[in-house]
């Protein structure tokens, strides 16, 4: 199992994001967050296989 969490502020895209990737029986999305602040917050505590990140995010950028 493919542990996923989202990070983007655009909920339509993220929702979507969760729906996709939701229909692949060896993906499991364990969180989304909203600003990069708490992503990175989020996945120390969750510890996910994969982070997608917005790289425009309203407190800090995805590369960082």
């Amino acid at each position: 199992m493919i542990r996923v969490l989202i990070v983007d502020d655009h909920v339509m895209l993220a929702e979507s994001l969760v729906r996709l990737l939701s229909d692949d029986p060896d993906i499991e999305v364990v969180g989304h967050e909203v600003t990069a602040e708490a992503g990175l917050r989020r996945a120390g505590e969750i510890r996910p296989d994969i982070v997608i990140m917005d790289y425009h995010l309203p407190d800090l950028d995805g590369a960082t």
